[in-house]
């Protein structure tokens, strides 16, 4: 066993603002380690064990134990690794933050990146589509850094936090010496999410232009997210002159380099003053460069990519998921990813075109449906009858969204 004077394994000093869940460590016995690998203290992981801080210190998991032996090289044929299943990208919120990813969320001051994360974070627990788009739903971990408990509080309720919701918080300083910690609190509950509110309050940077220091300071996330199959996301700022491709981030570009997703949350250009830009640079090209969001009564509103938000755009996105059987407004505006108004307007503009077949009264008892055409219905390209705009609703966009948020 490790001395007790051994840094690297000695306890970690108390947690005055958040439950600690570090207890001890244990060693892998050495019996257990598979012949022909090293032995020794050495060769075996020292894993936290813990108990659940939050639910009265009851023990509701056992103490986990891996063991890890130190790299070593080992090239292969490119020929052996195609022979292996691929492990499935998986996403926390899809398609902008995977499973095991580190990602930035950054914008500059009062745009509103702490009040879309928390957002986001209700939706994870609940297990809700946010924005538009499906999340995997799960454990939380938000590390409140910069906050208030009680504004933590306010805006988790905005969003409609419930008793039940698996959201957990830390406010106050972190240091990092409570790392070890976060990850044990985020292995035992089996955390989908954690958040970072935020990157610039916690680390103690003297130059946030130092690249060796921001790497420094960061990298213990990006093992974080690796190791325990999390998602994080640092909320962080904006420099004040901007820039384009993500040199906007504030400090180093070493931040930009180590993180897999950065998401650039800007106010959107020519919108309403609750109308947001979100902006993607990383790794995963599922993600849309561009997407276009509004927060309207507490609850955020897809709005599209910037050829979605043309009624074109939106009539293709109904188009594509047009089955045999017939689907109402609800349902197809639910699978779309778009507002009830917009859904109609564009149904409205395939129906006038035929691209799409219309059944049910439209009353009570029997509503609207919708479903693909008979193939022997659809006129040919150069047979389409010229679309009458005048009988088509007006953009949504255009007016006050008439609809939920998804």
């Amino acid at each position: 066993m490790p001395e007790p004077s051994d840094p690297i394994h000695a306890n970690p000093p108390e947690c005055d603002s958040f439950p600690c869940p570090f207890i001890g460590v244990r060693v892998e016995n050495e019996s257990n380690i598979p012949p022909g690998e090293p032995s020794g203290p050495s060769a075996a992981s020292y894993i936290p064990f813990v108990s659940n801080p939050l639910s009265g210190g009851r023990d509701e998991t056992e103490s986990k134990v891996v063991h890890r032996v130190s790299g070593q090289f080992r090239p292969r044929l490119v020929t052996e690794l195609m022979r292996e299943t691929p492990e499935p990208l998986t996403w926390v919120w899809e398609p902008f933050i995977p499973t095991g990813s580190l990602a930035v969320l950054s914008a500059y001051m009062k745009v509103g990146k702490s009040t879309l994360a928390y957002a986001l974070a209700i939706a994870v627990a609940q297990e809700k589509r946010f924005v538009g788009y499906p999340t995997t739903g799960g454990p939380v971990l938000i590390l409140a850094i910069e906050e208030h408990s009680r504004d933590v509080i306010l805006r988790l309720e905005r969003f409609g936090h419930r008793e039940n919701d698996p959201v957990h918080v830390h406010t106050g300083r972190l240091e990092v010496s409570e790392l070890r910690s976060v990850r044990a609190f985020v292995r035992n509950e089996g955390v989908r999410l954690v958040i970072l509110d935020t990157l610039a309050n916690y680390w103690d940077i003297e130059n946030e232009n130092d690249n060796a220091a921001v790497r420094g300071a960061v990298r213990p996330f990006l093992d974080l997210a690796r190791e325990e199959d999390t998602a994080v996301l640092l909320l962080h700022h904006d420099r004040k002159t901007g820039g384009d491709g993500g040199r906007g981030i504030r400090g180093g570009s070493a931040l930009l380099g180590l993180v897999d997703q950065a998401l650039l949350l800007d106010k959107r250009q020519g919108g309403k003053k609750i109308d947001r830009t979100l902006r993607t640079i990383g790794r995963y090209p599922e993600s849309p460069p561009e997407f276009h969001l509004r927060l309207e009564d507490d609850k955020y509103i897809p709005l599209g990519t910037p050829e979605e938000l043309t009624l074109a755009g939106r009539m293709e996105r109904v188009v594509a998921i047009l089955e045999e059987t017939p689907q109402t407004v609800e349902r197809l505006s639910e699978r779309a990813g778009l507002s009830k108004a917009q859904t109609r307007a564009a149904l409205e503009a395939l129906h006038a075109t035929r691209r799409v077949a219309l059944q049910g009264g439209g009353v009570k008892g029997d509503p609207h449906v919708y479903c693909r055409p008979a193939i022997n219905s659809i006129a040919s390209d150069t047979s389409l009858p010229e679309l009458d705009t005048r009988r088509i609703s007006p953009d949504p966009l255009l007016r006050p969204i008439e609809a939920e948020a998804v």
